[in-house]
């Protein structure tokens, strides 16, 4: 019995304790489309991972008078590439969330991003694992 309890211990654990991305690391990154602007951080910028899971980041870059929410990028941290994503509003209060698909779809999804005010979805966006 103490065996299974160790071992069930270590599963939750090694599923809890990772890295969080660091979104310095996107300066090395590829921008998804070619024609985008490689991405640089402005020194009023406080860009900071808001949710992580899979091979995949949330970074949000900091918010501005005209944008109390911040922006966010979508980075695929196994391609090593990102991609700026429209989160659906500018709300102060905007969160992100990366989980994965509900077993009840099928889907080709390995993560949905979903960004909510309070419990409200406001975007969501199926992510595939290629």
């Amino acid at each position: 019995m103490r065996s299974v309890l160790a071992v069930l211990l270590l599963l939750v654990l090694s599923q809890t304790a990772h890295a969080e991305f660091n979104p310095s690391e996107m300066l090395g990154y590829q921008p998804n489309s070619p024609d985008e602007p490689k991405v640089k951080f402005e020194s009023t910028d406080r860009a900071r991972t808001v949710s992580e899971g899979g091979d995949f980041a949330v970074v949000n870059f900091g918010k501005t008078d005209t944008c109390p929410g911040g922006g966010f990028y979508l980075v695929n941290t196994k391609r090593k590439i990102y991609q700026f994503i429209d989160a659906g509003s500018c709300y102060e209060n905007i969160r992100a969330d990366l989980s994965t698909p509900p077993t009840s779809m099928k889907t080709v999804a390995t993560q949905v991003l979903t960004f909510y005010i309070g419990k409200t979805i406001i975007a969501r966006y199926p992510l595939y694992g290629y």
